[in-house]
């Protein structure tokens, strides 16, 4: 998976990622999405690695998974786009409006794309260069038959609505904010990308997530967002996120309204590689439990 479809994945409904019908899926019991568990301040998380667009031989989820949804009394997710303030419209306008031009490399590439969708270009135009990739992205995997409302986030935001209180690690806002302070040139790389993603790259990223296999999928994320030696974009986009989101969570599990078993879901990335989420809470003296044949990293934990 080339860095547009990474880079741009935790957006909600604006940027949907990965997935490509070119490779075959496992079935659907064997999966083993990243799942870990650990206890701190006197309660119980379930951490979850997710994708963002889904089909319906998704759901159940294996079993473990389901019944650690069903035990929590609350779910926290990077962002809640159906949240009361998310006004998406006014976010939109903000970091998502400003027709920079292309490079002349990027010129070229969009040039190619755009003979035979016209209007959807006409259309994109306005837009800022990470919300096109981000358009584009969506309607190469729309066209593949995956649906947003099937991603892994929404379909527990859906399920939680009305009966679990659901907590924010980052907002919406704060990843707008955070696509749109990137460098235009970098924006423009990702447009490129979104156009020319190889599909096959795509499918080995969502069979090792269905798989289990942690190596092959931060491995994937990290040549999808490095550039060579320029770890800029890994770093601003998910190391450091990894940091905040930690100071978050432990955060929300000092707090009295916060119930004693959550679900945590967050994009896959963060929860693979040196420098994940998971690796950070173990850093801090948390014992993490890896499910369904995951490592806790640093802690050679396995189930």
């Amino acid at each position: 998976m080339k860095a547009t479809s990474l880079r741009t994945g935790f957006i909600g409904a604006v940027a949907l990622w990965m997935l490509s019908a070119t490779a075959p899926l496992l079935a659907k019991e064997s999966d083993k999405p990243p799942f870990y568990e650990f206890s701190h301040q006197g309660k119980t998380v379930y951490l979850l690695g997710s994708i963002h667009v889904g089909s319906p031989d998704f759901y159940p989820m294996p079993k473990l998974v389901e019944n650690a949804f069903d035990s929590a009394k609350a779910l926290v997710v990077e962002a809640d786009i159906g949240a009361a303030g998310a006004d998406i419209q006014r976010l939109l306008m903000t970091y998502g409006v400003d027709a920079s031009p292309p490079d002349a490399q990027s010129a070229t590439v969009v040039e190619e794309y755009c003979r035979s969708r016209k209007p959807i270009c006409e259309a994109m135009a306005p837009l800022s260069p990470w919300i096109q990739a981000s358009q584009i992205t969506v309607l190469r995997y729309a066209e593949l038959g995956y649906q947003a409302e099937l991603g892994v986030d929404q379909h527990l935001l859906d399920r939680a609505r009305g009966s679990k209180a659901i907590f924010e690690l980052e907002g919406m806002e704060y990843q707008f904010k955070l696509m749109a302070s990137l460098d235009k040139s970098q924006q423009w790389t990702m447009v490129r990308e979104a156009i020319s993603a190889p599909g096959d790259e795509a499918g080995a990223l969502v069979n090792s997530w269905r798989g289990g296999n942690s190596d092959e999928l931060a491995a994937l994320m990290h040549d999808s967002m490095a550039e060579g030696d320029d770890t800029q974009l890994l770093k601003a986009l998910l190391w450091d996120r990894n940091h905040r989101m930690a100071d978050t969570l432990q955060s929300l599990l000092t707090r009295a309204d916060t119930p004693a078993t959550l679900m945590v879901v967050v994009g896959a990335g963060h929860l693979v590689g040196e420098q994940s989420l998971v690796s950070i809470l173990a850093q801090r003296g948390i014992r993490v439990k890896g499910h369904l044949g995951h490592c806790a990293a640093t802690q050679g934990i396995c189930q």
